[in-house]
Protein backbone atom coordinates (compact mmCIF):
# COMPACT_ATOMS: atom_id res chain seq x y z
CA UNK A 1 0.00 0.00 0.00
CA UNK A 2 1.04 3.28 -0.82
CA UNK A 3 1.86 5.64 2.66
CA UNK A 4 0.34 8.76 3.12
CA UNK A 5 3.62 10.81 1.94
CA UNK A 6 3.91 8.82 -1.64
CA UNK A 7 0.30 9.46 -2.19
CA UNK A 8 0.42 13.20 -1.57
CA UNK A 9 3.14 12.64 -3.95
CA UNK A 10 1.34 11.43 -6.81
CA UNK A 11 -1.67 14.54 -6.34
CA UNK A 12 0.92 16.94 -6.66
CA UNK A 13 2.74 15.12 -9.49
CA UNK A 14 -0.47 14.78 -11.61
CA UNK A 15 -2.04 18.40 -10.42
CA UNK A 16 1.72 19.62 -11.86
CA UNK A 17 0.94 18.01 -15.36
CA UNK A 18 -2.21 19.45 -15.34
CA UNK A 19 -1.45 22.80 -14.97
CA UNK A 20 0.90 22.32 -17.43
CA UNK A 21 -1.25 21.09 -20.17
CA UNK A 22 -3.81 23.59 -19.55
CA UNK A 23 -1.35 26.39 -19.44
CA UNK A 24 0.00 24.96 -23.21
CA UNK A 25 -3.81 24.61 -24.52
CA UNK A 26 -5.23 28.41 -23.12
CA UNK A 27 -1.65 29.38 -25.04
CA UNK A 28 -2.99 27.59 -28.10
CA UNK A 29 -6.65 29.03 -27.74
CA UNK A 30 -5.08 32.61 -27.68
CA UNK A 31 -3.15 32.22 -30.64
CA UNK A 32 -6.00 31.19 -32.93
CA UNK A 33 -9.08 33.12 -34.78
CA UNK A 34 -11.91 31.96 -35.78
CA UNK A 35 -10.88 30.83 -39.45
CA UNK A 36 -7.86 28.90 -38.20
CA UNK A 37 -10.32 27.31 -35.82
CA UNK A 38 -13.14 26.73 -38.50
CA UNK A 39 -9.97 25.53 -41.70
CA UNK A 40 -8.87 22.85 -38.84
CA UNK A 41 -12.39 21.95 -37.96
CA UNK A 42 -13.16 21.31 -41.58
CA UNK A 43 -10.11 19.63 -42.61
CA UNK A 44 -10.42 17.26 -39.70
CA UNK A 45 -13.89 16.59 -41.22
CA UNK A 46 -12.48 15.92 -44.70
CA UNK A 47 -9.77 13.58 -42.94
CA UNK A 48 -12.56 11.12 -41.80
CA UNK A 49 -13.61 10.56 -45.30
CA UNK A 50 -9.79 8.99 -45.38
CA UNK A 51 -9.65 7.06 -42.36
CA UNK A 52 -13.37 5.66 -43.51
CA UNK A 53 -11.53 4.67 -46.95
CA UNK A 54 -8.87 3.23 -45.39
CA UNK A 55 -10.50 0.71 -42.78
CA UNK A 56 -12.98 -0.26 -46.08
CA UNK A 57 -10.14 0.07 -48.24
CA UNK A 58 -11.08 -2.49 -50.97
CA UNK A 59 -8.95 -3.80 -54.01
CA UNK A 60 -9.49 -0.61 -55.95
CA UNK A 61 -8.08 1.15 -53.19
CA UNK A 62 -4.87 0.70 -51.75
CA UNK A 63 -4.24 0.79 -48.20
CA UNK A 64 -0.82 2.47 -48.78
CA UNK A 65 -2.58 5.61 -50.85
CA UNK A 66 -5.15 5.72 -48.06
CA UNK A 67 -2.70 6.36 -45.35
CA UNK A 68 -1.15 8.56 -47.69
CA UNK A 69 -4.36 10.30 -47.47
CA UNK A 70 -4.82 10.23 -43.65
CA UNK A 71 -1.54 11.49 -43.47
CA UNK A 72 -1.43 14.32 -45.90
CA UNK A 73 -4.98 15.95 -44.19
CA UNK A 74 -3.46 15.49 -40.80
CA UNK A 75 -0.94 17.78 -41.47
CA UNK A 76 -3.53 20.32 -43.17
CA UNK A 77 -5.83 19.89 -39.88
CA UNK A 78 -2.41 21.05 -38.18
CA UNK A 79 -1.08 23.58 -39.77
CA UNK A 80 -3.72 26.08 -39.14
CA UNK A 81 -3.49 25.72 -35.56
CA UNK A 82 -0.01 26.19 -36.10
CA UNK A 83 0.02 29.07 -37.78
CA UNK A 84 -2.87 30.38 -36.02
CA UNK A 85 -3.49 34.45 -36.29
CA UNK A 86 -1.01 34.24 -39.31
CA UNK A 87 -2.55 32.32 -41.47
CA UNK A 88 -3.44 34.00 -44.29
CA UNK A 89 -6.74 33.79 -46.67
CA UNK A 90 -4.97 32.51 -49.55
CA UNK A 91 -4.46 29.45 -47.93
CA UNK A 92 -7.70 28.30 -47.17
CA UNK A 93 -8.20 28.67 -50.97
CA UNK A 94 -5.17 26.58 -51.56
CA UNK A 95 -6.54 23.94 -49.25
CA UNK A 96 -9.75 23.88 -51.13
CA UNK A 97 -8.02 22.94 -54.24
CA UNK A 98 -5.81 20.37 -52.46
CA UNK A 99 -9.28 19.00 -51.30
CA UNK A 100 -10.66 18.83 -54.74
CA UNK A 101 -7.67 17.23 -55.86
CA UNK A 102 -7.63 14.70 -53.97
CA UNK A 103 -10.96 14.01 -53.70
CA UNK A 104 -11.54 14.13 -57.34
CA UNK A 105 -8.29 11.63 -57.36
CA UNK A 106 -10.17 9.30 -54.86
CA UNK A 107 -13.33 8.99 -56.71
CA UNK A 108 -11.65 7.84 -59.79
CA UNK A 109 -10.06 5.51 -57.65
CA UNK A 110 -13.21 3.49 -56.76
CA UNK A 111 -16.72 2.38 -57.78
CA UNK A 112 -16.69 0.72 -54.49
CA UNK A 113 -20.58 2.33 -53.60
CA UNK A 114 -19.52 2.76 -49.84
CA UNK A 115 -16.12 4.80 -50.47
CA UNK A 116 -17.42 6.58 -53.87
CA UNK A 117 -19.95 8.52 -52.29
CA UNK A 118 -17.66 9.83 -49.53
CA UNK A 119 -16.04 12.97 -51.54
CA UNK A 120 -19.73 13.75 -52.17
CA UNK A 121 -20.65 14.13 -48.92
CA UNK A 122 -17.90 16.86 -48.07
CA UNK A 123 -19.02 19.03 -50.89
CA UNK A 124 -21.43 20.73 -48.55
CA UNK A 125 -18.64 21.33 -45.80
CA UNK A 126 -16.38 23.06 -48.09
CA UNK A 127 -19.23 25.49 -49.44
CA UNK A 128 -20.09 26.25 -46.26
CA UNK A 129 -16.58 27.01 -45.14
CA UNK A 130 -15.94 29.02 -48.71
CA UNK A 131 -19.67 31.12 -47.90
CA UNK A 132 -18.10 32.15 -44.64
CA UNK A 133 -14.97 32.83 -45.01
CA UNK A 134 -14.97 34.52 -48.80
CA UNK A 135 -16.12 37.31 -50.49
CA UNK A 136 -19.62 36.09 -52.19
CA UNK A 137 -18.58 36.01 -55.43
CA UNK A 138 -14.58 34.33 -54.56
CA UNK A 139 -16.98 31.66 -52.75
CA UNK A 140 -19.09 31.34 -55.46
CA UNK A 141 -16.21 31.14 -58.60
CA UNK A 142 -14.00 28.64 -56.10
CA UNK A 143 -17.44 26.35 -55.12
CA UNK A 144 -18.48 25.99 -59.23
CA UNK A 145 -14.77 25.42 -59.53
CA UNK A 146 -14.57 22.72 -57.05
CA UNK A 147 -17.93 20.92 -58.12
CA UNK A 148 -16.74 20.85 -61.88
CA UNK A 149 -13.74 18.97 -60.35
CA UNK A 150 -16.20 16.31 -59.17
CA UNK A 151 -18.57 16.05 -61.75
CA UNK A 152 -15.28 15.78 -64.09
CA UNK A 153 -14.11 13.15 -61.94
CA UNK A 154 -17.13 11.31 -61.92
CA UNK A 155 -18.18 11.31 -65.39
CA UNK A 156 -14.51 10.00 -66.50
CA UNK A 157 -14.57 7.12 -64.26
CA UNK A 158 -17.79 5.88 -65.18
CA UNK A 159 -18.42 3.80 -68.49
CA UNK A 160 -21.46 5.22 -70.02
CA UNK A 161 -24.12 7.12 -67.88
CA UNK A 162 -26.58 5.51 -65.62
CA UNK A 163 -28.99 6.89 -63.64
CA UNK A 164 -29.23 3.78 -61.29
CA UNK A 165 -25.60 3.78 -60.68
CA UNK A 166 -23.36 7.05 -61.87
CA UNK A 167 -22.08 9.03 -58.83
CA UNK A 168 -23.14 11.98 -61.25
CA UNK A 169 -26.50 11.89 -59.66
CA UNK A 170 -25.84 12.48 -56.37
CA UNK A 171 -23.55 15.20 -57.49
CA UNK A 172 -26.43 17.06 -59.16
CA UNK A 173 -28.08 16.75 -55.70
CA UNK A 174 -24.67 18.06 -53.89
CA UNK A 175 -24.98 21.20 -56.20
CA UNK A 176 -28.18 22.42 -54.73
CA UNK A 177 -27.08 21.41 -50.97
CA UNK A 178 -23.54 23.38 -51.70
CA UNK A 179 -25.53 26.11 -53.01
CA UNK A 180 -27.79 26.60 -49.77
CA UNK A 181 -25.00 26.15 -47.36
CA UNK A 182 -22.74 28.69 -49.42
CA UNK A 183 -25.15 31.31 -49.07
CA UNK A 184 -25.96 30.25 -45.85
CA UNK A 185 -22.51 30.63 -45.05
CA UNK A 186 -22.30 34.01 -47.29
CA UNK A 187 -25.36 35.46 -45.11
CA UNK A 188 -23.89 34.48 -41.62
CA UNK A 189 -20.46 36.17 -42.84
CA UNK A 190 -22.28 39.98 -43.67
CA UNK A 191 -24.34 39.89 -40.37
CA UNK A 192 -21.35 39.45 -38.31
CA UNK A 193 -19.49 42.36 -40.12
CA UNK A 194 -22.21 44.61 -40.16
CA UNK A 195 -22.49 43.68 -36.06
CA UNK A 196 -18.82 44.66 -35.91
CA UNK A 197 -19.43 47.85 -37.71
CA UNK A 198 -22.47 49.12 -36.07
CA UNK A 199 -23.03 50.50 -32.55
CA UNK A 200 -25.30 47.98 -30.28
CA UNK A 201 -27.33 51.02 -29.17
CA UNK A 202 -28.21 53.58 -31.81
CA UNK A 203 -27.53 51.03 -34.96
CA UNK A 204 -25.55 54.12 -36.82
CA UNK A 205 -22.25 53.20 -37.49
CA UNK A 206 -19.49 52.81 -34.90
CA UNK A 207 -15.75 54.35 -34.49
CA UNK A 208 -14.34 51.14 -37.00
CA UNK A 209 -17.37 51.46 -39.69
CA UNK A 210 -16.52 55.32 -40.07
CA UNK A 211 -12.79 54.77 -40.25
CA UNK A 212 -13.89 51.37 -43.11
CA UNK A 213 -16.91 53.13 -44.66
CA UNK A 214 -16.73 56.69 -43.91
CA UNK A 215 -13.24 56.88 -45.32
CA UNK A 216 -14.40 54.97 -48.70
CA UNK A 217 -17.40 57.66 -48.99
CA UNK A 218 -14.83 60.00 -48.79
CA UNK A 219 -12.42 58.60 -51.24
CA UNK A 220 -15.14 57.87 -53.67
CA UNK A 221 -17.25 61.66 -53.44
CA UNK A 222 -13.69 63.14 -53.83
CA UNK A 223 -12.84 61.12 -56.85
CA UNK A 224 -16.56 61.63 -58.57
CA UNK A 225 -15.55 65.25 -58.15
CA UNK A 226 -18.70 65.45 -55.74
CA UNK A 227 -18.76 68.03 -52.77
CA UNK A 228 -18.67 66.41 -49.46
CA UNK A 229 -18.87 68.08 -46.09
CA UNK A 230 -18.17 66.38 -42.64
CA UNK A 231 -19.78 67.34 -39.49
CA UNK A 232 -19.17 66.68 -36.16
CA UNK A 233 -22.06 67.01 -33.18
CA UNK A 234 -22.94 66.09 -29.70
CA UNK A 235 -25.32 67.47 -27.49
CA UNK A 236 -25.47 70.60 -25.68
CA UNK A 237 -25.94 69.30 -22.21
CA UNK A 238 -25.98 65.53 -22.31
CA UNK A 239 -25.19 65.48 -18.40
CA UNK A 240 -28.53 67.13 -17.19
CA UNK A 241 -30.41 64.57 -19.79
CA UNK A 242 -28.28 61.72 -17.77
CA UNK A 243 -28.93 63.47 -14.52
CA UNK A 244 -32.96 63.89 -15.16
CA UNK A 245 -33.75 61.02 -16.61
CA UNK A 246 -31.05 58.42 -15.76
CA UNK A 247 -29.24 56.25 -18.43
CA UNK A 248 -32.07 54.94 -19.70
CA UNK A 249 -32.90 58.31 -20.59
CA UNK A 250 -29.59 59.32 -21.86
CA UNK A 251 -29.82 56.26 -24.08
CA UNK A 252 -33.39 56.92 -25.81
CA UNK A 253 -32.27 60.56 -26.32
CA UNK A 254 -28.97 58.80 -28.32
CA UNK A 255 -31.27 56.59 -30.26
CA UNK A 256 -33.93 59.18 -31.41
CA UNK A 257 -31.59 62.11 -32.65
CA UNK A 258 -29.04 59.53 -34.49
CA UNK A 259 -32.24 58.05 -35.87
CA UNK A 260 -33.41 61.49 -36.73
CA UNK A 261 -30.36 62.47 -38.75
CA UNK A 262 -30.32 59.40 -40.53
CA UNK A 263 -33.99 60.07 -41.99
CA UNK A 264 -32.89 64.14 -42.37
CA UNK A 265 -29.73 63.20 -44.65
CA UNK A 266 -29.20 61.85 -47.79
CA UNK A 267 -29.37 58.27 -48.86
CA UNK A 268 -25.49 58.70 -49.48
CA UNK A 269 -24.91 60.25 -46.58
CA UNK A 270 -23.67 58.41 -43.29
CA UNK A 271 -24.47 58.90 -39.71
CA UNK A 272 -21.64 57.48 -36.96
CA UNK A 273 -21.23 57.62 -33.29
CA UNK A 274 -17.20 57.73 -32.70
CA UNK A 275 -17.68 58.20 -28.85
CA UNK A 276 -20.45 59.32 -26.19
CA UNK A 277 -22.63 61.56 -27.54
CA UNK A 278 -20.68 62.78 -30.11
CA UNK A 279 -21.28 61.49 -33.78
CA UNK A 280 -19.80 62.36 -36.92
CA UNK A 281 -22.28 62.66 -39.90
CA UNK A 282 -20.54 62.84 -43.61
CA UNK A 283 -22.66 64.75 -46.12
CA UNK A 284 -23.05 65.01 -49.52
CA UNK A 285 -22.93 68.85 -50.83
CA UNK A 286 -21.22 71.88 -49.94
CA UNK A 287 -20.96 73.63 -46.60
CA UNK A 288 -23.95 76.07 -47.18
CA UNK A 289 -26.25 72.88 -48.12
CA UNK A 290 -24.70 71.05 -45.14
CA UNK A 291 -25.97 73.70 -42.72
CA UNK A 292 -29.37 74.45 -43.94
CA UNK A 293 -29.95 70.30 -43.65
CA UNK A 294 -28.84 70.28 -40.14
CA UNK A 295 -30.50 73.48 -39.18
CA UNK A 296 -33.49 71.97 -40.63
CA UNK A 297 -33.09 68.52 -39.11
CA UNK A 298 -32.35 70.64 -35.02
CA UNK A 299 -35.52 72.39 -35.70
CA UNK A 300 -37.38 69.24 -35.75
CA UNK A 301 -35.19 67.47 -33.32
CA UNK A 302 -36.33 66.82 -29.45
CA UNK A 303 -32.59 67.23 -28.11
CA UNK A 304 -30.75 70.37 -28.48
CA UNK A 305 -27.10 69.27 -30.42
CA UNK A 306 -24.69 71.53 -31.42
CA UNK A 307 -22.06 70.66 -34.89
CA UNK A 308 -19.06 72.07 -36.26
CA UNK A 309 -18.05 71.88 -40.53
CA UNK A 310 -15.51 70.93 -42.36
CA UNK A 311 -15.96 71.18 -46.33
CA UNK A 312 -13.49 68.23 -47.80
CA UNK A 313 -10.59 69.14 -50.27
CA UNK A 314 -8.90 67.08 -52.96
CA UNK A 315 -6.16 66.50 -50.44
CA UNK A 316 -8.02 65.56 -47.39
CA UNK A 317 -8.51 62.71 -45.41
CA UNK A 318 -11.65 61.68 -42.76
CA UNK A 319 -9.28 62.16 -39.95
CA UNK A 320 -8.14 65.94 -41.10
CA UNK A 321 -11.90 66.72 -41.48
CA UNK A 322 -12.92 65.56 -37.93
CA UNK A 323 -9.94 67.39 -36.43
CA UNK A 324 -11.20 70.97 -38.31
CA UNK A 325 -14.99 70.31 -37.54
CA UNK A 326 -14.22 69.32 -34.21
CA UNK A 327 -12.39 72.27 -33.53
CA UNK A 328 -15.25 74.72 -34.80
CA UNK A 329 -17.56 72.40 -32.83
CA UNK A 330 -15.59 73.62 -29.59
CA UNK A 331 -15.08 77.26 -30.63
CA UNK A 332 -18.54 77.68 -30.94
CA UNK A 333 -19.67 75.84 -27.71
CA UNK A 334 -16.68 78.27 -25.98
CA UNK A 335 -18.51 81.55 -27.50
CA UNK A 336 -21.67 80.44 -26.66
CA UNK A 337 -20.54 79.82 -22.84
CA UNK A 338 -18.97 83.25 -22.90
CA UNK A 339 -21.88 85.01 -23.55
CA UNK A 340 -23.88 83.42 -21.07
CA UNK A 341 -21.06 84.74 -18.69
Amino acid sequence: MHSHREMRQDVEFWGSWQQRVLGVWQRVRGWQKTFSYVSALGAATLLLTFVAAFWGADDEISRGWALFWIISFSFLTITPLALGRLLPRWAGLVGVGYYAFWSAMFMMATTFGRTEVLPVLQIPVVALYLGWFYQRWTARVAMLAYWLIMMGAALDRTDGFSLETSIAVPLVYSFFIAGFCLEAGSFRRRQAELRALRDPLTRVYNRRGLDEVGSRVLRRALAAGQDITVSVADFDDFKAVNDAGGHAAGDEALCVTSQGWVRGLGPKDLVARSGGDEFVLLIHGYRAHAVETLQRIRSEATHSWSWGLAEASPTDNLDDLMIRADAELYEMKRRRTSRKE
